[in-house]
């Protein structure tokens, strides 16, 4: 993806380590392009600031995914619904169990 601010504002590179995919919303699109039009080295506070704030708001929705993830592999849990991968030679049976399946148990 290309992004604007490189257009804009002349830059001729926008590299990240990954700052979770730098952008996930206007806002922060917006902060972006705002850092990236100023010159400097990126060592004055304002661009520290900037860079822990993505940083931390980055980790807030990991922290937010992980834990609806683990909320709905419970809720599974709790009906009796398995979570996650079905071994090789293995299958669920009618009753829920799980069962050899013959010709990869050979293998």
């Amino acid at each position: 993806m290309t992004f604007k601010c490189t257009q804009v504002h002349g830059a001729g590179l926008l590299m990240t380590a990954k700052r979770d995919r730098l952008a996930r919303d206007v806002l922060k699109a917006g902060a972006i392009q705002a850092a990236a039009a100023a010159r400097g080295d990126g060592a004055e506070p304002t661009a520290i600031l900037l860079r822990q704030l993505l940083d931390t708001f980055a980790q807030f929705e990991r922290e937010m995914s992980r834990a609806r993830t683990r909320a709905a592999q419970a809720a599974k849990r709790a009906k009796g619904q398995r979570v996650g991968t079905v071994p090789f030679g293995l299958r669920p049976q009618a009753d829920g169990r799980l069962g050899p399946v013959e010709h990869e148990a050979r293998e």
